[in-house]
């Protein structure tokens, strides 16, 4: 499976995207690229939403 989340803010100091807006490609629970615009393939389900933040380390369980 193929996962494509479009137009999230990165948080991470340590990255060279740090809070920038990115695309980011997922395959098979590997991220595989982290891009500044990536394409979507036919096979992507793609997410986009607005105000979408990425970070390592937190799981919000707000969220149901």
């Amino acid at each position: 499976m193929r996962l494509l989340i479009k137009h999230a803010t990165l948080i991470d100091k340590n990255n060279a995207f740090h809070n920038q807006k990115i695309d980011i490609e997922i395959t098979n629970g590997v991220i595989t690229a982290i891009e500044k615009d990536i394409t979507p393939k036919e096979d992507n389900h793609v997410i986009t939403k607005e105000n979408l933040y990425v970070s390592k380390g937190w799981i919000d369980t707000s969220v149901v």
